[in-house]
């Protein structure tokens, strides 16, 4: 599924345009900058199949995009790459969109990524994680039937949201 994705976003591009996987289902993209919103509207909706039991069954894949305008001041590919993730992190699991740009606001956030998972390590020894538990009930007969672990991390008397540890901790294999 991922390659006969990865073939319709690779007929779109031109000569100098560029498709590489970084590995799984993320990959990168090299787009001419004035082709940008073309893009995004192959990249939010490519039809392909899947196998069941033999046969073709048809399914769309919709991909969610971090953005990142190249010029001489941001060529660093390192920085390019990692503020593509955090606009595409900010996008799946803050604004809930389909793509977001690189602004300064996320490179703040890079720089404060960057230290969460220099303070992983030491949080860690430092039993910065606690665990709280939420209930889970039963719609039958309205009783708690267990309970879910929930890491929360804790630290200098604040919880960090866990929206903001736990996928960077994710992307950078840490959980």
């Amino acid at each position: 599924i991922i390659t006969r994705y990865a073939a319709r976003i690779v007929g779109f591009l031109q000569n100098e345009e560029c498709l590489g996987r970084l590995g799984g289902d993320n990959f990168v993209a090299l787009v001419c900058k004035e082709r940008t919103e073309e893009f995004l509207n192959i990249i939010s909706g490519v039809e392909t199949y899947g196998l069941l039991d033999g046969k073709e069954e048809p399914i769309t894949i919709g991909a969610i995009a971090g953005i990142v305008d190249i010029n001489e001041k941001n060529a660093d590919s390192a920085n390019i790459v990692s503020d593509c993730s955090m606009a595409m992190n900010i996008a799946k699991h803050i604004r809930k969109e389909p793509y977001a740009y690189a602004t300064l606001e996320i490179k703040e956030k890079r720089l404060k990524s960057s230290q969460m998972i220099t303070n992983f390590s030491k949080a860690i020894q430092n039993k910065e994680f606690m665990a709280f538990y939420q209930p889970k009930g039963s719609s039958d007969n309205y009783m708690i039937v267990g309970a879910e672990a929930l890491a929360r991390w804790k630290q200098d008397q604040t919880i960090v949201s866990p929206g903001e540890c736990i996928p960077e901790f994710e992307q950078n294999g840490m959980i």
